[in-house]
């Protein structure tokens, strides 16, 4: 469980993660377009980053916490601890207390045995990202951070992980920009973060449901104001179905 309270994250003089209140348990996904705030917002979540106000995670602030056995993160900066990919997975492996075998059998379900002999800086982008999603489902942590974890990976990948979140005893907190995969997610909690601000809870069963309006509506479940526009996302009713749009960065930009 993380729990946030008047939460803030500022660069400058400039809020990226503005005022959030929230309680994530079970599985969550946070949905925006690049440059809303997402990834600054998990980093916050570890006390990666300095913060205002408070998050606790399984009841304890997230700035006083050493040591994180039981929270994992897949930002590729966190496993550059040497630049061999078997290296990085022996050494991680330890840390955390885990068999290496247990990644090498995850590795070769995926098809990334190969990778091992390689240099991380060698990899592409979408073998650096498996590689570190395995690293941070693998280590049976109770609480899980992914940051964009379906970018340049092929879909029969993506519904392996998906397959994989599914199975695992373990909180996942998300972020994307797509709203194609969240068909594939149930009964996710969802939340929406542009400018930093976030949405109160949604689920993922709602997202077929949802409607995005160009202006506020009476029967606004929330009111989003980017710059110059302004929007509105109702239920059952509406000007477009988020589902049937390209992206998120689609409605932030001038494409609707």
């Amino acid at each position: 469980m993380i729990e946030l309270k008047n939460f803030n994250i500022a660069l400058g003089k400039k809020y990226v993660v503005n005022n959030i209140t929230a309680s994530f348990g079970g599985n969550n996904v946070i949905i925006g377009p690049n440059g809303a705030g997402k990834t600054m917002l998990l980093k916050g979540m570890l006390g990666l980053v300095d913060y205002t106000g408070n998050c606790e995670i399984n009841g304890n602030e997230s700035s006083s916490i050493r040591n994180m056995v039981n929270t994992s993160f897949n930002l590729p900066e966190i496993y550059r601890l040497t630049r061999n990919v078997k290296d990085i997975v022996t050494i991680y492996s330890e840390l955390k207390g885990k068999d290496v075998s247990t990644v090498y059998t995850v590795l070769d379900e995926f098809n990334l045995k190969g990778i091992l002999d390689k240099n991380i800086d060698e990899l592409s982008t979408g073998q650096e990202k498996l590689l570190c999603n395995i690293l941070a489902l693998s280590c049976g942590a109770r609480t899980i951070l992914l940051d964009e974890p379906f970018d340049n990976i092929d879909y029969g990948r993506r519904i392996k992980l998906l397959e994989w979140f599914n199975k695992l005893d373990a909180e996942i907190i998300m972020n994307t920009h797509e709203f194609e995969i969240l068909k594939q997610m149930k009964n996710y909690g969802l939340y929406f973060l542009i400018d930093g601000i976030m949405s109160p809870e949604f689920s993922t069963s709602q997202i077929e449901k949802l409607y995005l309006n160009q202006e506020l509506n009476d029967d606004s479940l929330w009111d989003i104001k980017n710059g110059k526009h302004t929007f509105s996302i109702t239920e059952n009713d509406g000007e477009i179905r988020l589902i049937d749009l390209p992206g998120f960065d689609y409605i932030t930009g001038d494409g609707l």
